[in-house]
């Protein structure tokens, strides 16, 4: 019990690390690149680490649900833009 304690709290800390670090490193790469280029690089960043995370349950994956899901995407990338 003691040590899931101690993982769920590094698991918090990394989380806001990392979030935290993201707004520095995001406005200093809006020095050098434009927004849209920003959250093009954020999302593929992401899509990319998920993609990782996931590739062993690709398969399971119906097209109904990945054409969901990419629309989805989308309207949140829009959002964000």
């Amino acid at each position: 019990m003691k040590n899931t304690n101690l993982l769920g709290k590094l698991g918090l800390l990394l989380t806001a690390i990392i979030w935290g670090s993201g707004f520095t490193f995001s406005s200093m790469a809006l020095e050098y690149f434009t927004t849209f280029q920003v959250i093009a690089l954020r999302f593929t960043i992401a899509f990319i680490i998920l993609l990782i995370m996931n590739f062993g349950k690709l398969r399971q994956i119906s097209k109904g649900d990945l054409i969901k899901g990419i629309m989805i995407g989308a309207i949140l990338f829009m959002a964000y833009f």
